[in-house]
């Protein structure tokens, strides 16, 4: 993890919900009114989502020294200040910049254990910015 973090950065929360989270995915992926439904987005609390100009429903950067990610803002309370959430499932889809668009988590994790054996794909700092 980069270690030089700022006074902005975020904690991405990723949340493992088991097994229905791949036939969610896949759903998604197949089933495009799904997405309808339920557009991957990051959520955000109001008063980040305030200090960075970000209003629900805009489109933000999302990223860190692994990768970028460009995704809906969900602005709401139900996310403790400083923290994002970022959820999983979601398929990489770069656009022609090699910029994710499909909100894809994993490109902002570590692909290895931590210390402790745990895998740190539910704690990854990021900066998050109105693209």
């Amino acid at each position: 993890m980069n270690s030089g973090s700022t006074e902005n950065s975020k904690q991405l929360q990723r949340w493992h919900e088991g097994d229905e989270e791949g036939l969610q995915a896949l759903l998604e992926r197949h089933l495009p009114w799904l997405r309808e439904l339920e557009p991957q987005s990051v959520y955000i609390n109001s008063v980040d989502a305030e200090a960075r100009g970000i209003k629900n429903g805009d489109m933000v950067r999302v990223f860190n020294d692994r990768g970028v990610t460009i995704v809906p803002a969900r602005v709401t309370e139900r996310i403790m200040p400083r923290v994002v959430d970022l959820p999983p499932g979601a398929w990489y889809d770069p656009d022609e910049n090699g910029i994710d668009r499909g909100g894809c988590a994993n490109i902002l994790t570590r692909d290895e254990h931590s210390p402790g054996g745990a895998y740190t794909t539910n704690t990854s700092l990021v900066q998050v910015e109105k693209a």
